[in-house]
């Protein structure tokens, strides 16, 4: 009895030394991965819903570190610079476009198509954008967000105060005639930032809306050479510039962030943007349907987004890292949540729009006509190669500026599209 009392007494002891012993180690648990994301969503509206992304990935288990810079053009010489340096970040933000394609082709991106295919992208994601997210059969890009370049958003008081009772919703001559009232009232017609970006955007939605559908397929997709210089073509070019007429003096080099900011302050009346340009207005506590309106000019929804790419790592944590990052800005609570704080529409089409309050007057007009697709069309970017579409925006940019003939420009247009660029 003695010898059992004295084995007990020495197995407690030994489980409170080992109990204690624990208690006192070091933890030798994961660290959190740490992932880096080079983007330019540094707008109001841009950062909250950032966060939506950057804390959906600490809540798996990572660490978002977030590299803001001013423009597209600085995230990818940033991610071609540190690539080059041997550190590559971990992710990088780009628009739904073909600039990617140099980084492609050089073998410089990692795939995620063990990610996609295991969270089975294919069945959720539209083909059009499998399509444009994957290279060589397999799937390179995450899709975070589909957005409109070519909304037309306008300042209801503004408006109304000028005598302007009907916010037009195409770019034809009552929307002119708005400009018109507009200038009259003493207020800036038309906000626009004079930059190589805003110049592309809103070519893309005067082609668009004065072009309509098939004129836009038979330019850049079917690249017929006399859609390229007919009368259609014709009034595109000489609607673009006409808008010339209503901007301010500070329009040259301004970011879109402040030229959205003088719609948003009644400054200005109206101003074509993509669907991010909303996100300000809400963060800035205005209302749509109360405060500010926006549409699609012609109806036609001009496709494009954001997408994450990921610079190929030297480490396994990094690349898991990377599926990490992947995985969770797919997950259906984090595209709901972003994209309504974007105000834009979810990739994911099992991520309801339709009806789902959460979703505004604005997004709910885009979300009709995206989802139907008769009325859709790829941006410009999304088809033309990086080279040709920088030709383009150097046209339309030294056109809307200077008194260039007609003439010249379709030659110029036409002999780029026809290049081979």
């Amino acid at each position: 009895m003695k010898t059992r009392k004295v084995t007990a007494r020495r197995a407690i002891v030994a489980a409170a030394a080992c109990m204690i012993a624990t208690l006192a180690a070091p933890s030798f648990a994961a660290d959190p991965l740490p992932a880096e994301l080079i983007n330019v969503w540094t707008g109001a509206g841009e950062r909250v819903m950032l966060k939506v992304l950057a804390d959906g990935y600490d809540a798996a288990g990572g660490k978002f570190v977030n590299t803001p810079v001013p423009t597209g053009n600085n995230v990818m010489a940033m991610t071609v610079n540190r690539i080059v340096g041997g550190n590559p970040p971990t992710s990088s933000q780009f628009a739904f476009s073909r600039i990617f394609d140099d980084l492609l082709k050089k073998g410089q991106l990692a795939d995620i198509d063990d990610v996609a295919r295991a969270e089975g992208w294919a069945k959720v994601l539209p083909k059009e954008i499998m399509d444009g997210i994957s290279f060589n059969g397999k799937v390179y890009l995450s899709p975070v967000d589909i957005t409109s370049m070519n909304r037309l958003y306008y300042n209801i008081p503004v408006l109304k105060k000028a005598g302007v009772e009907k916010a037009p919703t195409d770019l034809n001559e009552d929307f002119f005639a708005a400009l018109d009232k507009l200038k009259a009232s003493g207020v800036i017609p038309l906000a626009l930032g004079g930059n190589a970006g805003q110049y592309r955007w809103t070519w893309d939605a005067v082609m668009s809306a004065v072009g309509g559908k098939d004129h836009w397929l038979a330019v850049y997709v079917q690249r017929d050479p006399k859609a390229m210089k007919d009368a259609t073509q014709r009034k595109v070019f000489e609607t673009y510039r006409r808008l010339s007429k209503y901007i301010d003096k500070g329009s040259p080099g301004r970011a879109w962030q402040a030229t959205t900011n003088l719609v948003i302050s009644g400054q200005a009346g109206m101003q074509i943007l993509g669907d991010w340009g909303k996100a300000e207005f809400v963060a800035a506590g205005k209302k749509p349907g109360v405060d500010f309106g926006c549409g699609l000019p012609g109806g036609i929804f001009v496709m494009t987004g954001d997408v994450l790419a990921f610079p190929k790592q030297k480490s396994p944590e990094a690349e898991q890292a990377q599926k990490l990052l992947a995985k969770v800005s797919m997950a259906p609570k984090i595209q709901l949540e972003f994209n309504i704080k974007h105000g834009s529409i979810p990739p994911r089409t099992d991520v309801k729009v339709a009806g789902n309050p959460d979703f505004d007057q604005c997004v709910q007009t885009a979300a009709a006509t995206y989802g139907t697709g008769a009325n859709v069309v790829r941006n410009s970017a999304l088809i033309l190669s990086p080279d040709a579409m920088g030709s383009v925006v150097d046209l339309v940019s030294e056109y809307f500026n200077t008194d260039m003939p007609t003439d010249q420009a379709l030659d110029r247009f036409a002999a780029i599209l026809t290049s081979g660029k």
